[in-house]
């Protein structure tokens, strides 16, 4: 059965993978997501990933959740060879994608990016094409 709590976009074009989740986000939403980013993008690099939270809460994760999902994230993503990983989170969660950002800025290879607003991302995508 498919998990309707997240939509994906494929845009062969521009090379960029959004993905818009609604509702809580814990452990099991971001397993479903990596599962369904590697399925759509093994076998291809220099992508973009754009993961939109703004209408979703993270403020369940603690820090030793996010230090595991960007732990299997890396293993998981790196070998798309991502070029950009951008991820909005609602106003509230703000901490948890900073958090999230420096986690990952570490740990993988792609340019990591946390934002307050869907505007800001896409700004971002546009300007360091």
């Amino acid at each position: 059965m498919a998990d309707m709590s997240f939509i994906t976009t494929l845009d062969k074009e521009k090379k960029l993978l959004a993905i818009k989740s609604k509702g809580e986000i814990d452990i099991q939403r971001i397993d479903s997501i990596r599962t369904e980013i590697k399925s759509l993008l093994d076998g291809t690099e220099g992508w973009d990933l754009l993961i939109n939270h703004s209408e979703s809460t993270m403020k369940n994760l603690d820090y030793h959740q996010m230090n595991s999902v960007t732990n299997k994230s890396k293993v998981a993503l790196d070998a798309l060879k991502l070029r950009r990983f951008v991820l909005v989170v609602n106003t509230n969660d703000y901490g948890h994608g900073r958090m999230w950002e420096i986690l990952m800025s570490d740990k993988m290879s792609a340019d990591t990016h946390a934002f307050k607003t869907i505007e800001q991302a896409n700004q971002f995508l546009e300007e360091s094409e």
